[in-house]
């Protein structure tokens, strides 16, 4: 069962997990402070994770957008020219495409992939995103 900030109405896995507690301006006021090209990239993601489930949700933080069930699964990211869509998969990928990777823990790997465009959520991310989202815990 996930946890609600009281103050910023953040949700996450664990009760009292630290953050940066600030009022969300919501997806679409992130939004508008951003490029289209992060526009693109997000509605590809989340044509893609619509499917999954009633308890998929997006919460709009600082610097990204988050994409939960009980816990964050994936995140996207604006970085200038390109988008980062970072994804915690229960092992480690070996692919040109993951520029980099955090070790949770033993079995809880983040790994990062950068698009540039909505044509780079293309079939591979979207079952690595599928699998995420079928590894995160309830």
């Amino acid at each position: 069962m996930p946890w609600v900030c009281p103050d910023c109405g953040q949700s996450f896995g664990r009760r009292n997990q630290p953050h940066s507690c600030r009022p969300s301006t919501g997806l679409n006021g992130w939004l508008a402070r951003r490029q289209p090209l992060v526009r693109d990239v997000l509605d590809a993601v989340r044509v893609c994770v619509r499917g999954y489930g009633p308890e998929v949700h997006l919460e709009a933080t600082r610097d990204a957008v988050m994409v939960k069930r009980a816990r964050t699964f994936a995140e996207i990211k604006p970085r200038g020219d390109r988008v980062e869509v970072s994804f915690v998969l229960s092992r480690t990928l070996d692919e040109a495409r993951v520029v980099r990777t955090l070790a949770l823990t033993p079995r809880r790997v983040v790994h990062v992939v950068e698009v540039t465009g909505s044509d780079g959520v293309d079939d591979q991310l979207r079952g690595w995103l599928a699998e995420a989202y079928e590894s995160s815990p309830l």
